[in-house]
């Protein structure tokens, strides 16, 4: 799905002759992160996402609602994958809206900035519908995995405030190789769990304090309003949160301005 609609939407002068400054890539490249963790159910030993994985149901709100946009909308054709999915039409009526708006701008535009805002906050309004949607598969998972699941929302809330950069380059530069490489179980103690390295450690453990602690979050959201009028804020910001991240677990006041 991710591939379909790079390549077919999007003006190419806008996105890339490949599709390189698509917003997707990093999409696919959290799918993937999902599915190799066992996040999307069976373990990550075939290519099926479980029915009840929240990762999965979640995912579905960044792939096959943006996918049943660009058809409604005209930029694809009707496909087959999405007859009798009724909770596209049922629960992500304002998602589908917005998905449209971003392929529209996507295919008009002479710059990335206004698909950008309008891609995230598109991105937003699934994960809230989602979040609301599939509170039965997020009780499924582990009380440990929640606190990640919390923790992982509200960053992908805080990347959308500053519209970080999702294309390939960025994509390539970010990935997800500091991510637990599995589900968090009852008994793993954030930041002190012995099969995974003192790098997802401290990613893990900051993840979850930033679920958890309404410090971190204000201080987030302060340094983004000091810097909201600045064209570099995204990649400060982003290279700000990926050291705090991946360094060992400090107070939130360190997330100070640059």
């Amino acid at each position: 799905m991710y591939r379909l609609l790079m390549e077919r939407t999007g003006a190419r002068e806008l996105v890339g002759r490949f599709g390189e400054h698509h917003i997707f890539w990093g999409y696919a490249e959290q799918l993937y992160w999902q599915w190799r963790s066992g996040r999307l159910g069976n373990d990550g030993r075939d290519d099926e996402i479980g029915p009840d994985a929240w990762w999965g149901r979640m995912n579905f709100t960044l792939s096959v609602v943006p996918l049943a946009a660009a058809m409604k909308a005209g930029y694809l054709p009707w496909l087959p994958v999405l007859e009798g999915v009724d909770e596209v039409r049922a629960d992500f009526v304002k998602p589908l809206r917005m998905w449209a708006d971003f392929f529209d701008s996507l295919a008009s535009g002479d710059s990335l900035q206004r698909p950008r805002r309008l891609g995230w906050a598109a991105h937003l309004a699934s994960v809230e519908a989602g979040v609301e949607r599939f509170g039965a598969q997020f009780r499924l998972l582990s009380r440990m995995e929640q606190r990640f699941a919390r923790g992982w929302t509200q960053l992908v809330m805080l990347f959308g405030e500053i519209q970080a950069p999702t294309e390939f380059e960025a994509t390539r530069q970010c990935g997800a190789g500091m991510l637990p490489p599995r589900m968090l179980r009852e008994r793993d103690e954030a930041g002190d769990i012995g099969d995974m390295s003192a790098e997802t450690n401290a990613v893990v453990r900051s993840i979850v304090q930033l679920g958890e602690e309404s410090g971190m979050r204000l201080a987030c959201r302060a340094w983004l309003w000091r810097h909201r009028r600045s064209a570099a804020r995204a990649d400060e910001f982003v290279a700000q949160l990926r050291r705090a991240l991946s360094a060992p677990m400090r107070p939130a006041a360190t997330l100070s301005e640059p």
